[in-house]
Formats: C-alpha cells, sequence, structure tokens
C-alpha cells in the first residue's frame, strides 16, 4: 500500500528545488568537466589472480576440476602441477573467479562479499537496483546501478543472499548484448546463477531489457533519513 504524502515530503521536494536553483547546469557542467568521472569499461574489469594452494588440480592432478579451463573465453587460463598462469591474452571478465569452487581464482573486485555490498547498498537507498554488465550500460552508472565486468560473475549464493532479502534488485540485460560479446557463456551461467538462487529463496528475480525504463528513484524513508542527516551536518 502506497504511502501517502505528507509535509516532511513536502519539505524535501523544496529543498531539491533550491539545489536545482543554485546550479541548474550541473548536469551539463559536470559533462564538461575534464576532472568528472569519465565512462571506462575498464574500470570495473579486474585481471584475476591465481592460488594454488586451495586448487583441486595442483593439489592432485587426478581431480579432474577444469571449471576454471572451461569457462575461459580466450583459453587464458594454464593450471599445472604447482602453478596457475593467467596469460596476457585474459579478457579480464571474470567468469573464471565465479565458476571455481574453491576460490583458487581470486578477483578481489568481484569477490562475493563485495559484490553483495554493492547491490545491497543500492537496494537498500533506491525502488529499484539494477545489476548489469559494461557492455550492456556503455555509460557511468546511477547510484542505483552496479555494473560487473560480466553477468555472470555473480555466484548462486551471491544472488540468493540478495534475493532472501531484497525483491526490488533487478538484472539490466538489453537483448542481442550477449550475442555480441566475446564472453560467450556469461548469459548462460547467469541463467543458471539466478534459477538455482530462485529455487531456494522461493523469489523471482527482474528482469530489464529496455533503457528507457530504468528508474532511478530513492526510497522514501532512506530519502528522509538521508535529509534528516543533512539537517545534522548544517546546525551542527
Amino acid at each position: 500500500m502506497a504511502q501517502e504524502h505528507d509535509l516532511f515530503d513536502d519539505i524535501i521536494e523544496i529543498s531539491k528545488g533550491f539545489d536545482f536553483l543554485k546550479n541548474p547546469l550541473g548536469g551539463v557542467t559536470d559533462a564538461l568537466d575534464p576532472s568528472a568521472p569519465q565512462w571506462n569499461p575498464a574500470d570495473y574489469k579486474e585481471r584475476p589472480r591465481g592460488n594454488t594452494i586451495p586448487c583441486l588440480t595442483c593439489k592432485n592432478e587426478k581431480s579432474g576440476c577444469t571449471a576454471c579451463m572451461d569457462v575461459c573465453p580466450v583459453n587464458a587460463i594454464e593450471v599445472e602441477e604447482d602453478a596457475i598462469e593467467i596469460l596476457d591474452s585474459c579478457r579480464k571478465c571474470g567468469l573464471c573467479a565465479a565458476a571455481c569452487p574453491t576460490e583458487a581464482i581470486i578477483s578481489p573486485r568481484l569477490a562475493p562479499k563485495n559484490v553483495y555490498d554493492d547491490i545491497v547498498s543500492a537496494a537498500t537507498s533506491h525502488e529499484t537496483a539494477y545489476v548489469t554488465c559494461t557492455r550492456a550500460l556503455k555509460r557511468m552508472p546511477r547510484e542505483n546501478e552496479v555494473v560487473v565486468a560480466c553477468v555472470g560473475d555473480i555466484t548462486a549464493e551471491t544472488w540468493f543472499s540478495v534475493l532472501a532479502d531484497y525483491p526490488n534488485v533487478s538484472v539490466y540485460l538489453p537483448l542481442g548484448v550477449c550475442d555480441k560479446c566475446r564472453n560467450t557463456g556469461g548469459e548462460d551461467i547467469l541463467g543458471e546463477a539466478i534459477a538455482k538462487a530462485e529455487e531456494w529463496s522461493g523469489t523471482g528475480m527482474g528482469l530489464e531489457v529496455d533503457p528507457k525504463s530504468l528508474k532511478c528513484h530513492k526510497r522514501r524513508e532512506y530519502e528522509r533519513k538521508e535529509y534528516m542527516d543533512k539537517i545534522a551536518r548544517t546546525t551542527g
């Protein structure tokens, strides 16, 4: 049931109007400012590192585990007795880190806890949070948009943790984006991971394919708290 608009909401709307009057060209000047953050897909990618200690194949060559090598779209991973080598041909897609069952392939940026925290932060503060990839977004993300190198980078366990408490999270993936991507298999991995998470949690994951449908609205309770915190900082 929708909450009624009250006086507090009016005050917040008026304050937004004052902020706009102070800097009516804020968005335009930010875009022209060379020191402002610029869209760069490389900022959301990271070359993974190998850790031989938990690697099943490094421990026992008869283990038969080839998860990281099977998922790599460019065959950039070589695993031998005592070494995991990430070749220069690595696309930094992160699929290997998500596929490894023992976290022998490490990508700190895509560590499950880091991804989870980013998604929860967006879902807590906004009515809808979106998880997407660099090819799908192609611009600087808004506050409620979480960008990863590939949509297949997020494990089923991470999706489950999100779905269990935050039903306002959706995946943004326009049609045809994955078809032309060299990270083959990313969309299939995403589908499998979300299917498991939905089965475990009993909750469905949202999917958005139209860029015009992306919204960036803060949650009412969060916006109120943010406004009160602003007053507290201003008045001391």
